[in-house]
C-alpha cells in the first residue's frame, strides 16, 4: 500500500524486498550463463547499473483494538394470549480501533529523520425486527435486519496513504495542509472528519512541526549550510 501511494505522489522507487530474481539473474550472468542479442554473446554486468535508495519508509499496524465499545438494546412485546402474536426488536453499536506508526530513515545516516503515527476508529451497526402472530390456521413469521462495519482495510490503506501525504510533503516543503482539507472532506475523508490548519486551532506541537517543513533546509541542518533543498537537489 505504501509503494502504490508513493507512486502515486510520484516518488522514485527502487525495489528492497524481494531482490530474489534480481540476486538470481546477477549470478546467472556472472557466470556467463545469460545470453544476450546483439555483437555480445553474455549480458554483462557494469559497476553502477542499479541506482541507490536515499530514504526507506518502514512502520505498520501498531493496534487492532477488536472491541472498545459496544452498546445494545432488544425489545419483545405481544398479548397474552400466544395467539395474538408478538413483536421484537434490536439493535447494537460496536466500535474497534487501529492504530499505524510509520517512520522514515535515512539510507546512509540511518537517521530518523520523520515520524507519523494515525488512528481510526471503526463503527459497526446492527439491526433487526420481527413479528410472529397466526392468522387462523396460517403462522406467520418474518424477521429483518442489516448489518453494516466501515472496511477494516479501507481504513489502514487510508492511514498509509494518509501518512504518505504526509512524508511526501516535506520533500516539497509543503507547510500547510489546509487547502486540501475542503476537498478530502467534500468526497468522504475515510480517516474521518477534520479540521483546517488555521492559527486559532493549530497545537504548539503541530505549529512545530509544520514550521520545520517550512524550513527547506530542515533535514540538512547538521550538514551544509549551503544545501537550500533536500539533498541540494533543486
Amino acid at each position: 500500500m505504501a509503494m502504490s501511494a508513493f507512486n502515486k505522489a510520484g516518488a522514485r522507487l527502487v525495489e528492497r524486498f524481494d531482490t530474489s530474481v534480481t540476486e538470481l539473474e546477477l549470478r546467472y550472468a556472472n557466470n556467463r550463463l545469460i545470453g544476450q542479442e546483439g555483437d555480445e554473446n553474455v549480458r554483462r554486468i557494469y559497476a553502477g547499473q542499479m541506482p541507490g535508495s536515499d530514504y526507506y519508509f518502514v512502520g505498520g499496524i501498531t493496534e487492532l483494538n477488536y472491541n472498545i465499545r459496544s452498546a445494545g438494546i432488544d425489545a419483545q412485546g405481544g398479548h397474552t394470549d400466544a395467539r395474538d402474536g408478538v413483536g421484537n426488536a434490536g439493535a447494537r453499536l460496536y466500535v474497534m480501533n487501529i492504530a499505524l506508526d510509520f517512520r522514515l530513515i535515512d539510507t546512509r545516516t540511518l537517521e530518523v529523520v520523520d515520524v507519523i503515527s494515525y488512528q481510526k476508529q471503526i463503527i459497526g451497526r446492527e439491526l433487526r425486527a420481527g413479528v410472529f402472530s397466526f392468522f387462523d390456521d396460517t403462522i406467520i413469521d418474518i424477521a429483518a435486519g442489516e448489518r453494516a462495519l466501515e472496511p477494516v482495510q479501507l481504513a489502514v490503506r487510508a492511514g498509509v496513504e494518509r501518512a504518505v501525504v504526509e512524508v511526501m510533503s516535506r520533500f516539497y516543503n509543503v507547510s500547510d495542509s489546509g487547502v486540501c482539507a475542503s476537498a478530502i472532506q467534500a468526497e468522504g475523508d475515510p480517516m474521518g472528519p477534520g479540521q483546517s490548519q488555521t492559527a486559532a486551532n493549530v497545537s504548539p506541537a503541530t505549529a512545530a512541526i509544520e514550521q520545520s517543513r517550512a524550513n527547506p533546509d530542515a533535514w540538512n541542518d547538521r550538514r551544509d549550510d549551503n544545501l537550500t533543498a533536500l539533498r541540494g537537489r533543486s
